[in-house]
């Protein structure tokens, strides 16, 4: 079984992977190590995190470098976690999203399950970016309610 890559996962995937595991500095200096452009051109209406955002995001969609320099970062930041995930089985992981995550390995344990060859773990690991968003969306005063 082959692990699940960052270009196979869905754009709110690959979103939220990006969001909740490096802030735009990080990207930014990723983009620079691979001389790849960053600068946004005069004529666009995002500002400059909103571009560097979306040039990540578009870039993940392929198994280019930008891809696999995420992912060997993502697999190195979060080892314990993919190690961990990779031997348990399903009926742990799926325990282990029913009981409370502490939200510092809210990250790790949704990348583990995003990225693992069983399929069925895939899903596990979005409804765990679901409830990171979440979360932070309930304990962040300035994000405003749209609603």
């Amino acid at each position: 079984m082959s692990e699940r890559h960052i270009w196979e996962m869905s754009c709110w995937e690959i979103d939220m992977v990006l969001a909740s595991n490096f802030d735009t500095r990080e990207l930014h200096n990723i983009l620079l190590g691979l001389e790849l452009e960053t600068a946004r051109p005069p004529h666009c209406c995002m500002n400059q995190d909103d571009y560097l955002a979306g040039i990540c995001h578009a870039l993940c969609h392929e198994p280019n470098p930008f891809a696999k320099t995420i992912e060997r970062q993502l697999n190195a930041r979060h080892r314990w976690a993919v190690s961990r995930l990779r031997v348990m089985p399903f009926k742990g992981a799926r325990n282990l999203i029913l009981t409370p995550i502490p939200a510092e390995d809210e990250a790790a344990l949704s990348w583990a399950m995003l990225t693992d060859a069983r399929r069925h773990l895939n899903q596990f690991g979005a409804t765990l970016l679901r409830r990171t968003l979440f979360r932070l969306q309930r304990s962040n005063a300035s994000v405003p309610n749209l609603s």
